[in-house]
């Protein structure tokens, strides 16, 4: 039985071909995220996350295409933002020496820490968890102990940190959340 022949099956509600859909997947989409990311926890993730969002959506979406390219184009798109992402972060790291140097004597600006200040009130207008998840980040608490705290899964705990952040800066530059 092919792929197309197993998910047709799983779609129509055979258990079994649905567990071997989702074998056969996760040993495809493992090795090719794999090659891609170079790291095993982070391939793992966005292997568990693109399984769960696809069998969340194959019931019920009407696929155009085959469903093994429907299914690789959603690891794909997600392995580019993951890369876009990572991407980003490393032109934002700044280099520890220079950090140190620079903030030795580190006097607080409480123009600055005001400013902050606002700003999370009016994150925490817009959505608490946002407010609370930035909160857990800055303590140092580590994204399983967020996951446990909040009662969230791990796709949800970063796609709310990210939309957090983004409203965090965007409320730093401009001066509000718009």
């Amino acid at each position: 039985m092919n792929i197309n022949e197993l998910y047709l099956s799983a779609q129509s509600g055979d258990k079994e071909a649905e567990k071997k859909l989702f074998q056969y997947l996760y040993l495809r989409f493992i090795l090719f995220a794999k090659q891609r990311v170079w790291n095993e926890e982070d391939a793992e993730d966005l292997v568990q996350g693109t399984l769960l969002f696809i069998k969340e959506e194959y019931v019920n979406v009407q696929i155009q295409k085959s469903f093994v390219a429907w299914a690789y184009s959603i690891i794909h798109n997600r392995l580019l933002n993951y890369i876009s992402m990572k991407k980003r972060r490393r032109d934002i790291i700044v280099p520890a020496s220079d950090y140190i140097e620079d903030n030795y004597n580190y006097e607080p600006d409480p123009v600055l820490e005001n400013n902050l200040l606002n700003c999370l009130k009016k994150i925490c207008s817009v959505n608490r968890k946002y407010a609370r998840i930035l909160n857990l980040h800055y303590q140092g608490f580590t994204t399983e102990e967020v996951c446990r705290k909040l009662r969230l899964n791990r796709n949800h705990v970063y796609v709310l940190l990210h939309k957090a952040r983004t409203l965090l800066e965007r409320c730093l530059e401009n001066g509000d959340i718009d």
